[in-house]
């Protein structure tokens, strides 16, 4: 007899689909960590995560000189067994501790967080879902840094799918699901049996095997393989394998999914506490930078860490901190960071959103970067309702706050040029400016806007002009294309010059390296972040959270030759680094009484840009434009 009675349309649906791929499993990776730079291996009892308390007294901080990645991008079918592969190197000591964890996407359970190669069971999905990674690395001195690497899950469609599935310790059984592609239209019959992997039966589980019949219109069933809860409580991770066996005429079909027991030493001991929610009064929300109307965020930490504001948007992509927006939102968050004096908190950082942000729901987190476990403070102003979270931040953790319903005036994933207006001068967010676009000498838009704008455009490359009564012209080319759906753009604005303004330098890039400096160097004197204001100039903006702008504006002229140059301060000592080069920097020259020079960073290997010379003495500019990797060269003059 046959095991399998079908009819021809599950027959049908058979043909044009691939069967479901079986899980490679590799019993290396599931358990404890091996290996040179691998990471300590951890007891029971002990924190698995950093422990940046307790690590030889050594309060973690963010280092260069550790090296992290992730591994390349993946792409996967669900319920499948995936392999992480991480690498961690650091130049100046011994790594100590090396964690994964999920950042979003689909709820997944790693099998080792503690070591650099593991496995990862992937949930079942409906549709294409991405789930997010990241690898942290600890020296014993405390030196810390991490990579994240995405892995694509796609839907399995064969005709009959068996889903993989993870218990954590304390659940009494696993739950395997059995689906079919379209409802039976007839009794269909399976057999099943548990398979033993690293779990042994009637020690850590009850084997279970038997016939499994799927009744006219069904379309899903599950099959309970109950497990023994004296092993769990001490065991490390296990796993079974599920068979699910039948016939199609004279075609066998045979299915195998892993079962996953994550033991106590293998999971994440979470230090953090729940945030704690108070009302605030909606009106103090005047006092915080952001538009009215829209949604902020204002935090405050104690000193001694670093915590940062992450938000997930609607289509599921992550924001931290001054990142361009993705295709999905539309908004590019004005973010501000800071110290704080004579207040219990020590630092701080504001995110506010701009009009134009996409409709939907937009999930706030707060993460530990490093440091050690602090008090915080998170006001989140939304829509009229204000509230004040408050707790404990430790170890690394990312802790789910809240989430916030925009309404948003832009329609996910369109194609449109947004972003914020900002004085080149000190950063202040400028309201009344005039925004056109020009496709060839076709004026397509034409707009006066707020801090922020949010325009529908088509695919293609626009001249984009914005001006504002007392200020420069600012004058851009950007281009929508289909790689890039959504064009983030901040503008700085630089002020008419006044009486005593000579010249001005507004550098801006893009979201990578997080921090390029401007330097200037005259006759007698070196102006940079450390000396703001030397020879009649002043370093008025300093930005160290990408895209600028950094503002360099000069009161006097000194007698003799001027050199302005640019460093990559984000890339350390690496002298060879190509990041200069792929920031898309743009210097705009403003000089009494001139046209504006616009200078874009060439290619070119190295860390300094040597921009242009200017010989007060003649008038002379002097376009240099090269990059450079000794900075001895450029401090001659």
């Amino acid at each position: 007899m046959k095991y399998w009675t079908i009819t021809l349309g599950l027959i049908a649906v058979l043909s044009g689909c691939s069967p479901q791929q079986s899980s490679t499993v590799d019993e290396s990776l599931l358990g404890e960590p091996t290996g040179s730079s691998q990471g300590k291996p951890v007891p029971p009892g002990d924190l698995p995560y950093f422990d940046w308390d307790l690590l030889d007294g050594i309060i973690a901080v963010q280092s260069n000189t550790v090296r992290v990645s992730a591994g390349t991008k993946q792409y996967s079918d669900a319920n499948l067994l995936v392999t992480l592969r991480g690498q961690a190197y650091s130049s100046a000591d011994t790594i100590a501790q090396v964690r994964w964890w999920q950042v979003s996407g689909p709820a997944s359970v790693i099998a080792n967080p503690n070591q650099l190669h593991t496995q990862v069971v992937l949930p079942e999905v409906s549709e294409p879902a991405t789930a997010i990674f990241r690898l942290a690395a600890i020296t014993r001195s405390g030196e810390v840094n991490s990579a994240q690497v995405a892995v694509m899950i796609l839907p399995v469609s064969a005709p009959v799918t068996l889903a993989s599935v993870a218990v954590q310790e304390g659940e009494s059984e696993l739950n395997f699901v059995v689906r079919l592609a379209e409802p039976a239209r007839e009794p269909i019959l399976f057999t099943y049996a548990t398979e033993d992997g690293s779990a042994l039966a009637d020690k850590d589980y009850l084997p279970t095997r038997g016939v499994l019949t799927f009744q006219p219109g069904q379309t899903h069933q599950t099959l309970s393989v109950p497990l023994v809860s004296s092993s769990i409580s001490t065991m490390g991770n296990k796993l079974l394998f599920m068979q699910l066996q039948a016939e199609l005429g004279d075609q066998p079909l045979m299915l195998r999914a892993v079962g996953f027991i994550v033991g106590r030493e293998s999971r994440r001991n979470n230090l953090s506490s729940a945030p704690v929610a108070a009302p605030l009064d909606p009106a103090s929300a005047a006092d915080q930078p952001g538009q009215a109307g829209s949604p902020r965020l204002v935090l405050r930490w104690e000193e001694g860490a670093m915590v940062r504001v992450v938000v997930q948007d609607p289509c599921g992509n992550v924001t931290v901190g001054g990142q361009p927006p993705s295709s999905c939102q539309g908004y590019a968050p004005v973010v501000q960071t800071g110290t704080l004096s004579g207040d219990s908190f020590s630092f701080f950082e504001n995110m506010a959103w701009t009009a134009g942000a996409a409709g939907g729901y937009y999930q706030v987190y707060l993460e530990h970067v490093a440091g050690r476990a602090v008090d915080y403070s998170l006001n989140v102003y939304n829509m009229g309702v204000a509230e004040r979270f408050t707790g404990l931040i430790a170890n690394g953790e990312r802790v789910e706050i809240t989430s916030l319903l925009v309404d948003g005036s832009a329609n996910p994933g369109g194609r449109r040029v947004t972003g914020n207006i900002l004085d080149a001068t000190n950063t202040a967010p400028m309201t009344g400016a005039r925004v056109r676009l020009y496709a060839a000498e076709t004026l397509v838009v034409d707009e006066v806007v707020s801090d922020s704008f949010d325009v529908p455009v088509e695919f293609g490359t626009y001249r984009m002009v914005v001006t504002a009564e007392g200020y420069q012209e600012w004058v851009r080319d950007v281009s929508v294309t289909i790689d890039e759906p959504v064009v983030a753009v901040r503008v700085a604005l630089s002020p008419v010059f006044g009486e005593s303004d000579m010249a001005r330098m507004v550098l801006s890039w893009g979201r990578e390296p997080f921090d390029l400096d401007s330097h200037l160097l005259g006759p007698g004197f070196h102006l940079y972040f450390s000396q703001k204001a030397v020879g009649g100039a002043t370093l008025d903006v300093d930005d160290v959270d990408s895209f600028g702008p950094e503002t360099v504006t000069i009161q006097r002229w000194q007698s003799g030759l001027y050199r302005y140059y640019i460093q990559d301060f984000s890339a350390g000592a690496n002298l060879q680094s190509t990041t200069l080069a792929n920031s898309g920097a743009v210097v705009e020259l403003y000089l009494d009484g001139a046209d504006v020079q616009v200078f874009r960073v060439p290619e070119g290997v190295g860390i300094f840009w040597h921009v242009f010379d200017y010989d007060s003495t003649t008038g002379e500019l002097i376009p240099v434009n090269v990059i450079r990797s000794d900075e001895g060269t450029l401090q001659t003059l």
